[in-house]
């Protein structure tokens, strides 16, 4: 299942079209009406599974973004995912009444679960697609902050059904879920910080493995709270990824493959949950639900919640185009199912239909309105090198940290005659816990920690200077291990 769903993903990237289509196929050819055969129908199981896939999907949401861009695009984004998630689940509700004939109850649910773009399928569109920073940004931001919104939404309207739930009820749940997520969100990220910094880690790949063990402890703990998981997990990687910590780029590495490894598992779990023949027997009515979605609902919410901060039209058609629905509409449907509330399977029904139709349309095309509005950056974008072990291994050379009196270095000599062993290179100079920049003039000091670059055939000449030489307090000196972050 991961060969087949990875291989394809990687095929169907190349063509715009969105993974989770893929990763959606494969369950339902697994399950019960495709040649699998798997017989799935457990939705507490999958609602669970599916919001922990969510938080690490959000966690590397938050930990890749840019904090300044995030903060710039905080206004139109936090507005698209608060009132912009309740006038698009208000339009939704209104069609799904009219077009299904659904209850007001369950068209109001099928309306919050998928008034929430989806933070998996944007991230996933726009990487690599050279949209215009400012604009991508509003759509980052919103994907990540709008899921916990309506999350809350979807919680309020099954208590409401199953429960005696009230107005002040809801308010109470509202400020519950916002204060405890942001502030738990926000507490557990420093914490993590500082933890990282300070924990003395026999080994770089410990370093993601206590990330997400912070992020996954502390959101399932403000969950436990009654505070929103998805909101804190987003917040605990968007501190992280600002902070400056260890090996910050193995991290990040460890974290995109996770979430790809959540995306796949969670889109093939919810696609083993439905049953596509019992989706076509509600007739063609959940189309109309995702016209109304994609051409009225979504619109409309960008027209009121962006106009106020100067967006022009062409960046407010491209936020309505691009508001990608998927998994997490589908994960919050499983919540009335759960929870056993009337008519609950329709609105799983009629979500499934209208996340792949919207997804289908809009991801297939998302790339071309970029184009079409202007939208794309005329210049292409820096990238951030990514050079961990493994990419320095393919370069045949390795990096290494050695302080320059391991070297026989005298304070005071200058860069450029400092003799190097193996035709190192001096790429960086770490100071007194800043980094200095090498020049020919510059004046090497003592305890300076140098960062060589060494072609890998000749680190054992590196070696050898060092046997060489004896310091008083490191008789023993060794090349460090090769940088890895």
């Amino acid at each position: 299942m991961l060969l087949v769903g990875s291989i394809a993903a990687s095929f169907v990237d190349r063509l715009g079209a969105p993974t989770l289509l893929v990763f959606l196929g494969l369950g339902m050819l697994l399950g019960e009406d495709g040649p699998g055969g798997i017989q799935f129908d457990n939705a507490t199981l999958a609602r669970d599974a599916g919001t922990v896939a969510l938080m690490v999907i959000l966690l590397e949401g938050g930990l890749l973004a840019e904090r300044s861009e995030v903060m710039r695009a905080l206004g139109p984004a936090g507005l698209l995912a608060s009132a912009g998630v309740l006038v698009t689940g208000g339009v939704v509700a209104l069609a799904a009444h009219a077009a299904i004939g659904l209850g007001w109850t369950t068209a109001l649910l099928l309306g919050a679960a998928v008034s929430s773009t989806d933070a998996a399928a944007v991230f996933a569109a726009l990487r690599g697609s050279h949209v215009r920073r400012s604009v991508a940004a509003v759509l980052e931001a919103e994907s990540g902050l709008n899921d916990p919104f309506a999350a809350l939404l979807v919680i309020g309207l099954v208590q409401w059904s199953t429960s005696d739930f009230g107005t002040g009820d809801g308010l109470l749940l509202l400020v519950r879920q916002a204060g405890l997520g942001a502030l738990g969100g926000l507490a557990i990220g420093a914490a993590g910080v500082w933890l990282l910094r300070r924990l003395p880690l026999p080994s770089a790949g410990l370093a993601p493995v206590i990330t997400v063990a912070i992020a996954l402890a502390g959101a399932v703990g403000v969950s436990a709270l009654d505070g929103s998981g998805l909101l804190a997990a987003y917040l605990i990687g968007l501190v992280i990824g600002d902070a400056r910590i260890p090996h910050a780029a193995v991290v990040r590495g460890f974290l995109q493959g996770a979430a790809w490894l959540a995306q796949l598992g969670l889109f093939v779990l919810l696609g083993l949950l439905v049953t596509p023949s019992r989706v076509l027997d509600g007739g063609p009515a959940p189309i109309l639900v995702a016209v109304a979605l994609v051409l009225v609902a979504r619109p409309l919410a960008v027209f009121l919640c962006a106009t106020p901060f100067g967006l022009s039209l062409r960046e407010q058609g491209f936020l309505a185009w691009a508001g990608l629905r998927g998994g997490v509409p589908i994960v919050l449907a499983t919540f009335p199912v759960a929870a056993g509330v009337p008519g609950a399977g329709r609105v799983f029904d009629a979500v499934f239909f209208v996340v792949v139709l919207s997804v289908a349309a809009q991801g297939l095309t998302m790339r071309w309105a970029a184009r079409s509005l202007g939208l794309i950056e005329p210049h292409p974008v820096p990238r951030l090198a990514e050079m961990d072990s493994a990419t320095l291994s393919t370069l045949h050379s390795e990096l290494l940290e050695l302080r320059a009196e391991d070297l026989g270095i005298l304070p005071g000599t200058l860069v450029r005659d400092a003799e190097l062993p193996g035709a190192a290179i001096i790429v960086a100079i770490r100071r007194d816990q800043q980094i200095v920049r090498p020049r020919g003039s510059s004046a090497l000091a003592f305890d300076d920690h140098l960062y060589l670059l060494v072609a890998s055939g000749r680190l054992s000449e590196v070696q050898r200077a060092l046997d060489l030489v004896e310091t008083p307090d490191a008789p023993h000196s060794g090349v460090n291990a090769p940088f890895s972050g």
